[in-house]
């Protein structure tokens, strides 16, 4: 049962993995014979299982690719992401898809967008608590800076930030705006970037800068209930 405690699951695995690491402790093989030969069977199962498409939808990049490398880990096969934009502008964008996931927020439009045969999960997608505890550590009176990918997205991000920390962000720049990017990193005290800037920040951020990742990261809690759903499918 998909319900079924881990740690149940392991305890009841304990005689098998017991038999199955007898030939290493006779000498019959190597731990790395056996570690290929389990990997290679893993392999095989992952292929014959059936190929069911994921997408993950989002208003904007920012907050998706954290999101979908933990669906990925999590169910093992990949995850498509996909701007909510896109799937209202044309709805046939979503109809590869038997499960999709999103957030709360968004929960509304994306089942509007989709089939009665489709798998629609509500997830909890919050920042990390790295940066929530980062953020909430600033001084009142800091001159804080954001920088995000797009354009679009930054208005969504410095309202989340202003909320999240209680400052308001002094100056924001996406990375196509190469002055106001360098000038938030010389002007700002701490600054906040999403995950796709970092290598840009801190190629850029001259010594002293407090600089915070704005990661997000679907709750632990709804990681399990999309798990349950993607193995009911």
């Amino acid at each position: 049962s998909p319900t079924r405690p881990k740690q149940t699951i392991q305890a009841a695995l304990e005689p098998v993995l017991n038999a199955l690491l007898r030939p290493v402790r006779a000498g019959l093989m190597s731990p790395e014979e056996l570690l290929q030969l389990v990997t290679e069977r893993l392999h095989s199962l992952r292929e014959e299982a059936p190929n069911f498409k994921v997408a993950f939808v989002e208003c904007n990049f920012e907050q998706m690719e954290t999101c979908c490398r933990q669906l990925e880990q999590a169910l093992g096969v990949e995850v498509q992401p996909v701007l909510l934009d896109e799937a209202q502008r044309d709805r046939n964008r979503l109809r590869p898809f038997a499960l999709i996931v999103t957030t709360f927020f968004h929960f509304r439009q994306v089942k509007a967008l989709t089939t009665k045969r489709q798998k629609v999960v509500p997830t909890l997608s919050t920042p990390s608590r790295k940066a929530l505890e980062a953020m909430a550590s600033l001084p009142p009176n800091a001159r804080l800076g954001v920088i995000c990918r797009d354009k679009v997205s930054l208005p969504t991000i410095v309202q989340q930030v202003h909320h999240l920390s209680g400052i308001k962000p002094t100056l924001a720049a996406w990375l196509g705006d190469r002055k106001g990017v360098r000038r938030v990193l010389r002007e700002c005290d701490a600054i906040v970037f999403m995950p796709p800037c970092r290598s840009r920040v801190l190629a850029l951020a001259p010594e002293g800068k407090t600089l915070i990742e704005f990661e997000h990261e679907i709750d632990p809690t709804s990681l399990e209930e999309v798990r349950r759903v993607f193995a009911s499918l």
